[in-house]
């Protein structure tokens, strides 16, 4: 991409980092302080950036709304859970996850002294602040079992008045949907190993090959 006449590049480079960090978390913060930037640039060079803006929230906003599929159409299209992302799964979770957290952040008010509902917390931010479009499915489902068994050290003393098991059974259902993913997309995950490998082999095939040649063999 050639870099604009009177944009220079040290400027040119700071806003293109912007428009990855917006790209790669998908935040309103990162948006905001791409919208920033670009509105404190001269009128010339804020329209070129916004046009790329526009782009991105295009993007985006059809990854993160795109409609859940079925573990059928998964699998046709060679999902591998361990390594791809999966935006359409996350919408419906990050509500769930969402009314957790703030039932969570009401019960710690109330009984600030208790460890399992900071930690159950502390965890539930953490899945809440991954990247939709780049963290694979698996470390997302790994988080919310980890957040689930920290929710069930608080559930099995609570009151009635102070449960949170229906938040606890949304996310439940996610995991389990999740988990059934991953058995019908199991086939997927020995592919790309075995594509991974060949790879790796294809590389060290070079090498090989460079060995013989520069080696200093004699065939004599």
């Amino acid at each position: 991409m050639t870099i604009p006449f009177l944009m220079g590049r040290r400027r040119y480079e700071r806003l293109r980092v912007d428009l990855i960090f917006f790209l790669v978390n998908c935040t309103v913060l990162g948006l905001a302080a791409c919208l920033i930037r670009v509105m404190m640039l001269p009128a010339e060079e804020e329209q070129l950036l916004l046009g790329g803006l526009r782009h991105a929230l295009s993007w985006s906003h059809g990854k993160l709304l795109s409609t859940e599929v079925s573990l059928e159409e998964k699998r046709a299209t060679g999902f591998n859970v361990f390594t791809d992302p999966a935006p359409s799964e996350i919408r419906g979770f990050s509500a769930s996850l969402r009314d957790l957290i703030q039932a969570v952040e009401h019960l710690r008010s109330t009984y600030p002294d208790t460890p399992s509902l900071h930690r159950c917390f502390r965890i539930a931010n953490g899945i809440a602040a991954l990247p939709a479009l780049t963290t694979p499915l698996m470390k997302i489902m790994t988080g919310c079992e980890v957040l689930l068994r920290e929710c069930y050290e608080w559930e099995r003393n609570a009151s009635r008045g102070t449960s949170i098991l229906s938040h606890m059974t949304k996310l439940s259902s996610f995991v389990l949907r999740w988990r059934r993913l991953e058995l019908h997309c199991w086939s997927q995950v020995f592919t790309a190993k075995r594509e991974e490998w060949e790879m790796k082999s294809g590389m060290r095939w070079f090498w090989l090959c460079d060995l013989i040649e520069g080696g200093g063999f004699d065939d004599g």
